[in-house]
């Protein structure tokens, strides 16, 4: 299908796993923690369709979504995804990858998400995950080789299913693009407007809420479908579109979430931690200006171990941030 969007969050995508909000266990995990994301909204706001390697890097809330795809659990993902995994597994991290994890933003992110609380006990990793016959992994968000995994089952993804942005937590992000982009440095001074001229991409912000359950709630369906969030997403999808006319569109995007968040969602939703996130979605008309990955290491790294019965042309992995806003970490939103 064309002008899908798609997003990867895989084994160094959610931010930590939440041990005091314990969920079904399933059959390959010794532990239950719910997975905590840093920009659910966002997510459901830009993307289509959102895949993940196994459900237990997902949020409970979310298992059930018709968008939302397991790439070892359905039989047309679940083999190119294992030799993702194991070609990964044979490959070395590389230095960018090794320097770029950075934890000084965990406990500011944590407790803006917990209103300062340590009620959810978020840790950055889950215990052991069997995700094929004797291929053991773990969820976190700390860990280069999890980059590196998620990178090959990016293009995987975008090989076999459709062009997929990878989604990297905050302490991953550094090692993610191998070089930080402009979005965590620009003055909270700016206006949402000149934040997104100053960096030259699209950049949308929106609050999230966290619960024993995850940050979904049934009444984001009713904004995902609206005309206007689903123009926005075939646009930033589409190989040829202005730019002018996307940041334009974005204005009105950031204005309907905010108006979502405060007027709908804190009123349906009650009693939870809110705080404040940012994404910024890769557009396919201007990968090379703006995703890092595009052209650079995510496409020398795959192409050093390609399996001889895979595409010969590699597709780029885009590299899209959806996390808490580090301008206001730390900070309870208002």
């Amino acid at each position: 299908m064309n002008n899908v969007k798609r997003a990867f969050i895989g084994f160094a995508g959610p931010l930590g796993y939440a041990y005091g909000h314990k969920r079904t266990e399933l059959e390959n995990e010794t532990s239950s923690p719910n997975a905590v994301l840093e920009n659910v909204g966002g997510l459901l706001i830009c993307y289509d369709e959102l895949y993940f390697p196994t459900r237990n890097l997902c949020p409970v809330d979310m298992w059930e979504l018709p968008y939302v795809h397991f790439l070892l659990e359905e039989d047309e993902t679940r083999q190119q995804t294992l030799t993702a995994i194991t070609q990964a597994s044979g490959s070395e991290v590389p230095d960018e990858i090794n320097r770029g994890i950075n934890f000084e933003c965990w406990t500011p992110i944590t407790l803006a998400m917990q209103n300062g609380s340590r009620e959810a006990l978020i840790d950055n990793h889950t215990h052991g995950l069997q995700v094929g016959e004797n291929i053991y992994l773990s969820g976190n968000s700390g860990n280069p080789k999890n980059i590196l995994t998620d990178i090959f089952v990016a293009q995987s993804l975008s090989l076999h299913v459709g062009e997929a942005d990878l989604i990297l937590s905050s302490p991953a992000l550094d090692g993610g693009s191998a070089s930080q982009t402009s979005s965590t440095g620009i003055s909270e001074d700016f206006t949402i407007p000149q934040r997104t001229l100053a960096e030259g991409v699209v950049t949308l912000y929106n609050r999230n809420f966290l619960s024993p359950r995850g940050g979904y709630h049934d009444s984001y369906e009713e904004l995902r479908s609206h005309p206007n969030m689903r123009e926005f997403r075939t646009m930033l999808a589409a190989t040829e579109v202005s730019m002018t006319e996307v940041s334009k569109l974005a204005l009105e995007i950031n204005r309907k979430a905010e108006e979502f968040s405060s007027k709908t969602l804190r009123k349906i939703v009650k009693g939870p931690n809110w705080f404040r996130s940012f994404g910024i979605p890769a557009i396919a008309s201007a990968a090379n200006q703006i995703v890092p990955f595009s052209g650079t290491i995510g496409k020398s790294v795959v192409n050093a171990a390609i399996d001889r019965n895979w595409k010969k042309e590699i597709k780029n992995t885009s590299w899209a941030p959806f996390v808490v806003d580090a301008g206001i970490k730390g900070r309870h939103a208002k």
